[in-house]
């Protein structure tokens, strides 16, 4: 399966749980990528994400 890395610039209302499920990734995943300690995110944080190359297509096309 081919990957690829997007960056997610975190916005109000956001969660490690939400991010997760819109790139169909683990919340462990995320936080492994980004060497998160907790599950706290800060406004206009950019997350790394590795996802799917289908998965990217989707969610840029929304």
């Amino acid at each position: 399966m081919e990957t690829k890395t997007v960056t997610h610039t975190v916005v109000k209302g956001d969660y490690l749980g939400k991010v997760a499920n819109k790139y169909k990734v683990s919340v462990a995943d995320i936080k492994r990528e980004n060497n998160l300690k907790s599950d706290v995110l800060k406004l206009g944080q950019k997350l790394k994400i590795t996802v799917s190359s289908r998965i990217s297509h989707f969610v840029n096309t929304q």
